[in-house]
């Protein structure tokens, strides 16, 4: 079912939103539906904003989840609710048309018995069919063109029923008495059928590289046919009439490659058979079995988790589903207005959107490396990506974990920033790979002078005794002291040498005492050499300040007085 009726139903969306309940789903544009049936969905209605109606290739004929109908043997094809949504048609193999008067909740088998003229001379050469004759071919598709108008294709060659009471009672109106066929088909079967909703307006479409037919009288007279549909023969092309403008329409087909999805804009007269296809390879389809337009915008769907999105006629986006879903083969689409849709397929699968117009986005993110440029081998460095994506589109937004850092030689890493140790000097190219929410992927570099460490020069040692001298006559007087800082309240060490100059007349014999002062008072005495004692700060001595060491020296000399030589120092009280 492909939107048919939706412009005159859209009022009743505001009646109230859907209610389906969706299953859990990855964040995606495609949300699952419990669907109620494990059978491959092969027809779907979305009839208003709060009801699916959708059937399934063993017969059951389902809304919202809750099987209405059953009918073992048979497959449900199509399915298409009048403009009101009261009344349903469910097109089924084998020549079974199905009834629903009470929106779907129930449906009958409607008998279709001497719905064809007798023709003298057949339209095909086929044996002429008696008046009695009854479609014995799959129903194909159905469509609305009121709410007491539609039309029905069987698979039988020529047939085309119509009802004008709301599925009361039908007749085929293609073939004729005199043996002619309104819509002469050249032997092949009509595949769908599409009515332009308040009108008089029918588009058919034939399984020879998709025929069209196209009636502007309701099948009062022979339709013209147009080649050139879809690049497929002996498929089953689908039909999707725009509503918004009734010289847009667009077919796909069940064959492999590009040239299954095709479209006009003139009428039918002439049809462009390969979009530009984006996120995705046209190539690489291998059978398109649906599609629905609606709002402008064109929904396609097929095998192998194929769905397209075009909604300018022109450029065809691959809007693959979440998870299992995104190859899934998708069976039957419908669209009730732009943006939502609902696609069914294999085992049961049922999604629904508000976001069907959303192109993917394909665009990659771009962005730039800031850093240092000339770093010391050895020594860390950070970098950081700078970078954005491209606005718009489904998976906008970059992912914080798509960040890897690379440089030859240097071990990987990840995140943003990322911080690089290069084991020596030399040129390095850092390069980050980073990518989008939708899996674009992009790359940005910058390169890096590694230089040699500087060599460091070993201070010189501290020496962990500061000398004081003194000259007295005939000798030189040393006094030394700790050259580092003393702490409050513990001992240090002090010596007092000499040593003899020789010179005429030295009358210096030796020290022979030497005192030792801490300021002013004397602490220590020492009568024998080496002149080496034990000092200590006083407690509670301020910490940073200074305190005086002083030595006197008492000289002993071959004659003469005895002189006496005082040396100080300062050493510093530990913080």
């Amino acid at each position: 079912m492909k939107a048919q009726h939706h412009l005159i139903r859209l009022a009743a969306i505001a009646a109230g939103a859907l209610a389906i309940v969706p299953a859990t789903a990855s964040a995606g544009i495609w949300a699952p539906v419990v669907s109620g049936t494990t059978a491959n969905i092969t027809a779907v209605d979305q009839v208003n904003a709060s009801t699916l109606v959708y059937g399934t290739a063993s017969g059951q004929i389902l809304k919202n989840g809750s099987v209405k109908s059953t009918n073992p043997g048979f497959s449900i094809n199509d399915i298409a609710f009048n403009p009101a949504g009261t009344i349903g048609l469910a097109a089924a193999s084998n020549g079974r048309l199905l009834v629903s008067t009470n929106g779907g909740d129930s449906w009958a088998v409607k008998s279709l018995a001497a719905t064809s003229y007798t023709q003298p001379t057949p339209c095909f050469g086929t044996p002429s069919p008696t008046r009695d004759f009854t479609p014995v071919g799959n129903i194909n598709a159905v469509s609305w063109a009121s709410n007491t108008v539609a039309y029905a294709i069987p698979a039988d060659l020529g047939v085309v029923l119509k009802t004008t009471n709301s599925g009361t009672s039908w007749l085929d109106v293609s073939r004729q008495t005199d043996g002619t066929c309104f819509v002469s088909t050249d032997g092949d079967p009509l595949t769908d059928v599409k009515a332009f909703p308040g009108s008089d307006l029918v588009w058919f479409v034939a399984d020879d590289f998709g025929t069209i037919y196209i009636s502007s009288n309701g099948l009062a007279s022979s339709a013209p046919h147009f080649d050139g549909g879809v690049n497929c023969f002996d498929h089953h092309p689908q039909l999707a009439l725009d509503f918004d403008n009734p010289n847009r329409a667009f077919t796909v087909d069940r064959c492999d490659g590009s040239l299954q999805f095709g479209r006009t804009e003139d009428g039918g007269a002439s049809w462009a058979l390969r979009p530009d296809y984006f996120a995705g390879d046209g190539d690489t389809l291998s059978g398109l079995n649906d599609v629905a337009i609606a709002g402008g915008s064109a929904l396609a769907v097929g095998n192998g988790g194929a769905i397209l999105v075009d909604n300018d006629g022109r450029n065809a986006y691959f809007q693959r589903a979440d998870g299992a879903d995104a190859t899934n083969d998708w069976l039957a689409a419908d669209k009730l207005d732009a943006t939502n849709a609902v696609i069914g397929g294999r085992g049961g699968r049922l999604l629904t959107t508000s976001q069907a117009t959303t192109i993917p986005d394909i665009v990659a993110p771009a962005g730039t490396v800031t850093g240092a440029t000339t770093v010391v081998a050895g020594t860390p460095a950070t970098y950081t990506a700078n970078v954005a994506d491209n606005a718009g589109g489904s998976g906008s937004g970059i992912d914080p974990a798509g960040f890897a850092w690379s440089a030859t030689g240097v071990p990987a890493a990840s995140g943003n920033p990322a911080t690089l140790t290069f084991p020596s000097p030399g040129f390095y190219l850092v390069s980050v790979s980073f990518k989008d929410l939708a899996g674009n992927a992009a790359t940005a570099s910058l390169t890096v002078n590694v230089t040699a460490p500087p060599v460091v020069k070993a201070p010189p040692p501290v020496n962990p005794v500061k000398t004081t001298t003194a000259s007295v006559p005939g000798a030189k007087i040393s006094f030394g002291v700790p050259n580092s800082c003393v702490k409050a309240g513990s001992t240090f060490k002090v010596t007092l040498t000499w040593k003899k100059q020789k010179r005429k007349g030295n009358k210096f014999v030796k020290v022979r005492r030497a005192d030792f002062y801490i300021g002013s008072k004397r602490v220590k005495i020492d009568k024998k050499a080496p002149f080496t004692q034990t000092l200590k700060v006083k407690a509670g001595t301020k910490a940073g300040s200074t305190i005086t060491v002083k030595a006197r020296a008492y000289v002993k000399v071959t004659k003469g007085k005895s002189p006496t030589k005082s040396i100080s120092s300062k050493i510093k009280v530990c913080s």
